[in-house]
């Protein structure tokens, strides 16, 4: 069993600091919140182009010649589409997701203690919609097709699996 520490923050909000955990910090406008936040996987409800609809995915994007890693990507990505910021960044694997035909890699990390820092914003063209789902709620939206992207379903699994070995999935 993990110990959680709860307490009022200065900004109002509660937080919830796993301290077996380092950088596994949550927050919310309530105690339960707090604790429920360090469950939820944040998603994004999106338009592709390729597709002509929208879908729901985990935060992505491309590593820009401006990045310094791959997880300098993920974080600033994260931030831009959801104005969440991690306490911690954990690189989960790399997958190929059409390896016959293209040869690029996605990069999957799982990001920890993630708290809401800003608005989203980034791109004016990408019209973004959040959308927070508890992991019983992210399994079944899986298992439905309601996250069509193989990127997503990749790297769901492989944060599933570490949230399992962690103690917290």
């Amino acid at each position: 069993m993990r110990q959680v520490l709860l307490y009022p923050g200065e900004d109002g909000y509660w937080v919830a600091e796993c301290p077996s955990l380092p950088g596994c910090v949550s927050q919310g406008k309530t105690r339960h919140e707090a604790i429920t936040n360090i469950r939820e996987a944040i998603l994004v409800h999106q338009y592709r182009h390729g597709v002509a609809r929208p879908v729901l995915e985990l935060p992505a994007g491309i590593v820009d010649p401006t990045d310094a890693t791959p997880a300098a990507t993920a974080e600033r990505e994260l931030l831009e589409e959801t104005g969440y910021r991690p306490a911690r960044l954990e690189l989960l694997g790399r997958v190929f997701p059409s390896s016959s035909r293209q040869s690029n890699v996605v990069h999957c990390f799982l990001a920890l203690g993630c708290r809401r820092v800003a608005e989203p914003g980034g791109d004016p063209s990408e019209s973004i919609t959040l959308q927070l789902l508890g992991l019983p709620e992210l399994r079944a939206a899986a298992r439905r097709g309601d996250l069509p992207t193989q990127a997503s379903l990749a790297c769901l699994f492989l944060g599933l699996e570490r949230l399992r070995e962690l103690g917290l999935g």
